[in-house]
């Protein structure tokens, strides 16, 4: 999808390793857009990358790793700012944290895409508010990064969220109740603490006027490949309870599907999601 014409783009990644996360950064890396990815072992993400089908043997040089947990104000931070380095795998002169970076030419990225998550225990989830933590830090360092930065810059916030959230319309097969309301009650309570900062008080696209977010809810994620033509999307206003086009309603959708609409919808799509959920299944 991308272009010539296309305007490269700066990305913070934040739940790389995912398949959601993974599947829209090996795009946006494709697509030739400087991409940061904060991953608390960083290994694990190179691991992906060979592993994958990806032809690249070493990292690929528009891609920055930062060791780092995402809920932590701080390095999310560095991590918003971004200096064009000369040595392109030197992070170290690409992520500079306070006066440092106040001093060198810097700027806001231009997109981030939260896609963390809690992997499940014999005793629950590994951690119930991992989603709600997380969005905290990082709006606390949009908002730090706002202050310093002088062009209005408004950065783009994708937060990758589930079906089954939805104040105002039923997007789940009533098969599917059961399993969303009891086995996965926990982790939706995380996400819909999550959606809730995502929206703010002001509503209309905005977190204190600074962020245009996007939130998309994917139904039952899967391991499959990226399709053509099966993915359906509905629009819904999450403040107002407004819908677009009706709301589709499905089982499953494929992680490789969410990372894809994503990159084509959102990193290089126009605004017009921007203030609402995509809620995408087959």
């Amino acid at each position: 999808m991308s272009s010539a014409s296309t305007p490269k783009r700066t990305t913070l990644f934040l739940g790389a390793t995912g398949g959601v996360g993974f599947a829209a950064l090996r795009r946006s890396l494709a697509a030739n857009h400087t991409c940061i990815a904060l991953c608390r072992t960083p290994s694990k993400l190179a691991s992906a990358f060979s592993s994958s089908s990806c032809s690249e043997s070493t990292l690929p040089a528009n891609l920055h790793l930062v060791e780092g947990n995402a809920h932590d104000a701080d390095i999310l931070t560095r991590c918003l700012r971004f200096t064009p380095p000369s040595d392109h795998h030197d992070t170290s002169s690409s992520l500079l944290p306070g006066a440092a970076a106040a001093n060198a030419h810097t700027h806001a990225v231009d997109t981030v895409i939260f896609s963390i998550g809690a992997l499940p225990t014999l005793t629950g989830m590994s951690d119930p508010h991992v989603c709600e933590k997380g969005m905290t830090a990082l709006l606390a360092a949009i908002r730090r990064v706002q202050v310093q930065e002088e062009e209005d810059n408004k950065i783009r916030l994708v937060a990758v969220s589930s079906t089954g959230i939805s104040a105002h319309v039923r997007d789940v097969p009533l098969l599917f109740l059961p399993l969303y309301k009891v086995l996965l009650r926990t982790p939706h309570r995380d996400k819909m603490a999550m959606e809730r900062l995502v929206m703010g008080s002001g509503g209309g696209g905005g977190v204190d006027g600074g962020v245009e977010w996007t939130i998309v809810r994917g139904s039952l994620y899967t391991s499959g490949p990226a399709t053509e033509g099966l993915v359906r999307e509905g629009m819904e206003d999450p403040v107002s309870g407004a819908v677009e086009g009706g709301t589709p309603i499905g089982y499953t959708i494929s992680r490789e599907d969410v990372g894809k609409w994503v990159f084509e919808n959102v990193v290089e799509g126009g605004k017009r999601w921007v203030g609402k959920a995509a809620v995408i299944t087959y």
